[in-house]
């Protein structure tokens, strides 16, 4: 494979998936499976979808900052602004230092984009929204999911924490309000603590075989990476309904899983034995 392509090449591949000038994207990407668009391995690629999407098109990616748990949130050293570098990989950096981006004030969970309806999508996306709200704006102008070379590293299109809000789940968490980040409002340095939780995104595998069941993604590659594209609002309403029969659908099959064995109210029965495995696991570890 060539880690060299052209625009016009990776425009046809754009077509081919599904996308169409115009279109609202929220996108999760692993730039460096790509490959190097247009001789620009850094702006590269997204230069050339901000291009192809063209002047009525959007493209909005999650750039997440740290979460620091009570007591340890320090005030001084730990606050969030428009400006704290984001925690969710190389695509956040790279269109936080696009000119034309735009960046949502949420302390924990902010959002970043590009184009038309940007500033529209983010604008009110701030310590009193819940942390997936964009998403709800982006589904209601029937945007789409995009996700490229991260399909099994990182799957999901973040829609499954959005239903797991819309259906109270995302509070059961034994930390809901019990971290967050400090920022600044009115000139005055304040607390936020975050109460909904997404959780380990591992499991989101899971929803695929739903999703291709019911034709609601569309694989193709992008650059050198496998890709799929989905309607989010399609996705949203399958996991949905998969949460509603079962709340812990999308925890992972990592038995030492923290996230997933140890954190969920609606999980309690598998505390136990997580506890019993990590202690064998960390006698063994100190024994070898």
């Amino acid at each position: 494979m060539s880690l060299d392509i052209n625009r016009s090449s990776i425009f046809k591949q754009f077509e081919t998936i599904g996308l169409i000038p115009g279109d609202v994207v929220l996108l999760k990407a692993n730039l460096a499976s790509i490959g190097i668009v247009n001789g620009d391995p850094k702006n590269g690629f997204l230069n050339a979808l901000i291009d192809y999407l063209g002047s009525g098109g959007t493209v909005v990616a999650a750039a997440f900052t740290k979460t620091h748990f009570l007591p340890f949130i320090n005030k001084h050293s730990k606050i969030f602004t428009i400006e704290t570098q984001s925690n969710t990989g190389g695509l956040s950096k790279i269109m936080l230092k696009n000119l034309s981006s735009v960046r949502s004030s949420h302390p924990t969970n902010s959002f970043v984009g590009i184009g038309k309806y940007a500033h529209d999508i983010l604008r009110d996306h701030n310590e009193k929204s819940h942390s997936f709200a964009p998403i709800e704006k982006i589904m209601a102008i029937d945007g789409k999911g995009l996700m490229i070379g991260c399909l099994e590293s990182s799957p999901g299109h973040l829609t499954a924490h959005l239903a797991q809000y819309h259906l109270g789940q995302s509070k059961k968490n034994f930390f809901s309000g019990l971290a967050g980040a400090t920022y600044y409002k009115d000139k005055k340095l304040k607390v936020f603590l975050r109460k909904d939780f997404g959780g380990h995104a591992a499991g989101a595998i899971k929803f695929y075989e739903h999703y291709e069941k019911a034709n609601a993604i569309k694989y193709s590659e992008i650059g050198n990476a496998n890709a799929g594209v989905s309607n989010l609002k399609q996705v949203y309403d399958i996991e949905k309904e998969l949460f509603k029969k079962d709340p812990k659908y999308i925890l992972c099959n990592d038995p030492l899983c923290f996230s997933c064995r140890a954190s969920w109210k609606y999980n309690v029965k598998d505390l136990p034995g997580y506890v019993v495995r990590k202690l064998y696991q960390i006698l063994r570890n100190k024994i070898s």
